[in-house]
């Protein structure tokens, strides 16, 4: 049977549902995952706990120990030495729910660049902006600004399949299909391809963006031609694209090479208190 707890300040679904839920603080949350660090790999970084929160710690020490391979801790926590320290328990556990050498790829975003874009765009620095398929004016936090700095800007379009937020204020807009009449290829998972094609014909006069692209960098060739040619060369090595375009997915068997956490340079005490979130451990 598994057994899992849930260590969280606000209430959630997985919390109502787990076998032990521990209400605490964001602060306390962090103080957890350096203690059960601490206690697992002997080490001390001074962290300490209320009783109440430290006993309910030791049994999911107790249940990580006995558990070893069949356990796993994971953490929304967004703060890179906290999930340094997720991945260094589980690796200590040799958990079979992680595969560090095979990381997914969805979450590669980088919020601070794009504060400093708009940043840019609002004292002027920056004198065009081309959107594809976002709607930065409506997600923004500081939209409404965002917004009238890019209805002063030289040159601004955006690529979207609908009218918006933001191509409203942008001097041109291009019309681009619906995904269901679009080309396209991801790697959601270091290793994993997969392939999305049209399932209907366009409705209407529309191109896609990277159509658009590949004409305006001097290429002479369609998107699908493109991508047809890169699987070949990059991604495919003998293997048939007919098949993989059948199949919609292709798996080449590599995983990324990555460097080697260095554990030993973890620092739990480093952690901050920042945004409510949820810790949980199955076992």
């Amino acid at each position: 049977m598994s057994w899992h707890i849930q260590f969280e300040s606000n209430m959630s679904l997985s919390g109502a549902n787990a076998d032990h839920r521990v209400p605490c603080t964001p602060e306390d949350q962090k103080n957890v995952l350096a203690y059960i660090y601490d206690s697992l790999t002997d080490n001390f970084s001074g962290s300490s706990l209320p009783n109440s929160i430290k006993e309910s710690a030791d049994k999911a020490i107790i249940r990580l120990k006995a558990a070893g391979v069949n356990g796993v801790l994971v953490s929304g926590i967004e703060d890179e030495t906290a999930q340094r320290i997720v991945l260094a328990i589980n690796s200590w556990l040799k958990s079979e729910a992680f595969q560090p050498e095979s990381p997914k790829l969805i979450r590669q975003g980088n919020a601070t660049s794009v504060q400093k874009v708009f940043k840019e765009i609002e004292n002027g620095t920056v004198k065009g902006l081309i959107t594809v398929g976002v709607n930065p004016v409506f997600t923004s936090a500081n939209g409404f600004k965002l917004g009238e700095a890019i209805k002063n800007l030289e040159f601004s379009l955006a690529f979207t399949s609908k009218k918006d937020e933001t191509s409203v204020v942008s001097k041109f807009i291009a019309s681009t299909p619906h995904y269901l009449e679009s080309w396209g290829d991801y790697e959601m998972k270091s290793g994993h391809f997969a392939l999305s094609q049209p399932t209907i014909r366009p409705l209407f006069d529309t191109q896609q963006f990277q159509d658009v692209l590949l004409r305006l960098t001097g290429e002479n060739t369609k998107y699908y031609d493109f991508i047809k040619e890169h699987w070949n060369e990059s991604i495919l090595s003998s293997s048939s694209w007919s098949t993989a375009l059948h199949n919609g997915y292709f798996s080449n068997g590599k995983s990324a090479k990555l460097t080697k956490p260095n554990f030993s340079a973890i620092d739990p005490s480093g952690l901050r208190a920042s945004t409510a979130t949820q810790m949980s451990l199955v076992l």
